[in-house]
């Protein structure tokens, strides 16, 4: 079987793609069909992944990747309050939870610190909503032509 040559785009996707699986090589393996091994050695720079053009595209993959991310957590919580027909409450907040760390990840943000004062569940649920309806509210209030 010849060899495959990937472009500088594909690196820099694959490496992405591995940033916002916590490095898991073997999952963007599966998703891509680009081989463990060839994933690992371009995580670790080899194959001309360390060039400038390579980390400059996987810099605006990763940006790209978390912005979708963070859009996704922002769709879940918003869509959480009218309950999409097809996905329950807790779908919808898993999805949330799942794109807010991955924006994280691809952002390299550290994990969010443990809240020092534990709110009690439908005080967690009243905060939530109120931001909900604050961004709705954002929505719905047109811009100013200052």
């Amino acid at each position: 079987m010849p060899r495959r040559f990937y472009t500088p785009q594909e690196k820099a996707h694959a490496i992405a793609d591995m940033a916002a699986c916590r490095n898991n090589a073997g999952v963007v393996s599966n998703a891509t069909g680009i081989p463990r091994p060839t994933l690992i050695a371009w995580k670790q720079g080899e194959n001309g992944a360390a060039s400038p053009e390579v980390q400059e595209l996987v810099a605006k993959e990763c940006s790209n990747l978390a912005d979708m991310f963070q859009h996704e957590a922002e769709q879940a919580l918003l869509l959480a309050g009218y309950k999409r027909k097809d996905a329950s409450y807790k779908d919808l907040m898993s999805s949330a939870g799942m794109a807010a760390e991955k924006s994280r990840l691809l952002r390299d943000l550290p994990p969010p610190s443990k809240p020092q004062n534990k709110l009690t569940d439908d005080e967690l649920m009243d905060k939530i909503l109120s931001k909900v309806n604050e961004r709705k509210g954002d929505a719905d209030t047109p811009a100013s032509d200052d």
